[in-house]
């Protein structure tokens, strides 16, 4: 079970815990386990409270990891730690292709480039001409991209 300094040190009313707030140890889960009051001896419970985001983990290699003191504390105290959930591989791939992909223009930009090139390559047309077809062009994209929309 929690005792009571382990209640006042996740509270902050701690003075000691409070000097040591800027340092975080890492803890072992069976540490993590004591200080949550579960009696697992495997480390199930500390890794299950990792990838929910309630606290969080630092991984040391791929077998070891150690779980943030402060998190812990801060699960104690309830309020929740801002740590964010462990990602699988395909996710951070999947995070890497959506950031990879945010800069390149899309097939109806690209199309209007290429329709406004032609527009401008014409000589059967004055530049007046021209310059009435590329802005009818540009109203057709926008109505094309508030339709799709």
């Amino acid at each position: 079970m929690i005792n009571k300094s382990t209640r006042a040190a996740a509270s902050g009313k701690n003075e000691a815990t409070h000097a040591t707030a800027q340092a975080d140890r890492l803890l072992h889960f069976l540490v993590v386990n004591r200080l949550i009051g579960s009696r697992c001896r495997t480390g199930h419970t500390a890794r299950d409270l990792m990838r929910k985001g309630l606290i969080k983990g630092i991984r040391i290699n791929e077998r070891v990891i150690r779980y943030s003191e402060n998190s812990v504390l801060a699960l104690i105290a309830g309020r929740a730690a801002d740590a964010q959930p462990e990602l699988t591989p395909e996710q951070h791939l999947d995070r890497a292709m959506t950031k990879l992909c945010e800069d390149f223009p899309s097939k109806a930009d690209l199309d209007l480039d290429l329709e406004l090139l032609a527009i401008s390559l014409r000589t059967d047309v004055n530049e007046d001409q021209k310059a009435y077809l590329a802005g009818e062009a540009r109203r057709a994209h926008a109505t094309r991209k508030e339709v799709s929309a």
